[in-house]
Formats: structure tokens, C-alpha cells, sequence
């Protein structure tokens, strides 16, 4: 994986450099009346941040959801919603045109070509958005497709782990979550999970931190938990399937 800071993504570079209150003013002014898919809160962790898990379950208006956002900023509490992976140009269509140009959600943001060639096809869906705020997390999990993560306001955490460290984070259900704790050590476990949980002392997980205007590329398959900052922040996620060579198994 790699962090290119300052990228120059196919974008609107007078809407990159507004401050957030002005992304959301624009975001309810050309989108407020629809309606949008939203994560649920599940729980809070020790340290107190909410966590989102699985994928949108609900939909609510996209003005309510600013709203509520805006209300857990001031009052520095964990939001009860999270607009998660959502896709930009289906679900906001004047808010894709507005930031990323007429069909820009198609389009790649590296300007570099020789970025675009290691990446198969993007997927039908574009580029998908996460708009949250109260650092709200998500679980250690992985994505089968290639991914440029571009911060493009507030802040983002990462911590990334090897696909080889799969054996050490307890997969459940479709086997492409983890049972472990994000952001948590074997060393911070509550003991009365060390025991079940002993595995993960293996596990060597990569610390990344995103500021706006950087871009991470997250390869297909690396384990990986999200925080955003306690203020709001957002982050646009290009999904791309595997280039040719890289999806041929031996």
C-alpha cells in the first residue's frame, strides 16, 4: 500500500479546499431532500467510539442525516447514524456532477496514467462516499477489490494488516470480518479475552493517518479498521478490480 499526500485528483479544486461547514451546506443544497442509505450504531468500544458494522440498513433524508451530524459535533457525542459506502453517483447525482465534473465518478482520480494501469476495470458503481463525524469506526475487515481512498475532509486512521495475518484475526461470518478489535493490540485486550483471542499477538498491523488531500492505495485484501476524527470528515473510495496479471493464480 502506498500514501501519495496532496494528490491531484480529478476534482473540483475550489470545492477541495472549502472548509467542511461548507461541503455540507452544499451537500444539503443541491441533495437535502433525498433520501440515503445509513449505517446503524451497533455499540461503543472502551474508548468510546461509536461502532458501525455491516452494511447501510436504513435510509433517512440526507438533510436529517446532516443535521444529527452537526448536533453530535456540537454536542460531542457519538452520532447514531453513518453514511458508509455509499454510492456517489446513484444515491447523489447533482453532489457527484458538482464535485467531480459531468460522469466524474467514473473516472479515476490519479492524473498519472501509469497509476490506472495497475488497477483492472473500476467497478460499475464509481466511487463510493463515507460523510461521518464523533470518530466513528469501523470493524477490522477486508474488501476484494483494489481501493484509492482520497481523505477529502477532516481526518482518517487506518490501521492495515498483511493478508498473511488472516490466521491471527479470527474471521467470522463470510469470513471477510474479524472478530478482533479495531484499533486494539493482544497486549490492550480485556484479560478476560487474552485466552481467546491468543493469536493475535502475531498480528503486525500498519498505522496510517489521512489529512485532506491524501491518497492511500489499499490493496485487494488487506485487513483493515477505519476511525474517522472526532470532527466531521469524509473520504471518497475508488473500487477497481484486479489487474489481469495480479488476479492470475498459479
Amino acid at each position: 500500500c502506498f500514501s501519495s499526500p496532496h494528490a491531484s485528483p480529478a476534482l473540483s479544486a475550489a470545492l477541495v479546499k472549502q472548509a467542511g461547514s461548507v461541503l455540507i451546506d452544499r451537500l444539503r443544497a443541491c441533495c437535502g431532500t433525498r433520501r440515503v442509505p445509513v449505517k446503524t450504531f451497533v455499540h461503543e468500544d472502551r474508548q468510546g467510539r461509536p461502532i458501525f458494522a455491516g452494511d447501510p440498513s436504513m435510509r433517512m433524508p440526507l438533510q436529517a442525516y446532516l443535521s444529527a451530524m452537526e448536533e453530535a459535533e456540537r454536542c460531542q457525542q457519538a452520532p447514531n447514524f453513518y453514511l458508509g459506502k455509499l454510492p456517489l453517483l446513484a444515491e447523489l447525482p447533482e453532489f457527484a456532477e458538482e464535485l467531480l465534473g459531468p460522469g466524474g465518478s467514473q473516472k479515476p482520480p490519479p492524473t498519472n496514467e501509469n497509476y490506472r494501469r495497475c488497477f483492472g476495470p473500476l467497478k460499475d458503481e464509481g466511487v463510493f462516499a463515507y460523510l461521518g463525524c464523533g470518530r466513528n469506526t469501523t470493524p477490522v475487515h477486508f474488501d476484494a477489490h483494489e481501493n484509492l481512498m482520497l481523505c477529502l475532509h477532516g481526518r482518517k486512521r487506518l490501521w492495515l494488516y498483511h493478508p498473511a495475518d488472516a490466521k491471527f484475526l479470527y474471521p467470522v461470518n463470510d469470513f471477510t470480518r474479524s472478530a478482533a478489535l479495531p484499533f486494539t493490540n493482544f497486549a490492550d485486550l480485556p484479560s478476560e479475552f487474552s485466552d481467546a483471542y491468543e493469536l493475535l499477538k502475531h498480528a503486525k498491523p500498519l498505522e496510517v493517518e489521512l489529512e485532506p488531500g491524501d491518497l492511500l492505495y489499499l490493496p485487494a485484501c488487506w485487513w483493515h479498521s477505519v476511525e474517522g476524527s472526532d470532527e466531521s470528515n469524509m473520504i471518497l473510495s475508488w473500487w477497481f478490480g484486479l489487474h489481469s496479471e495480479k488476479s492470475t493464480v498459479e
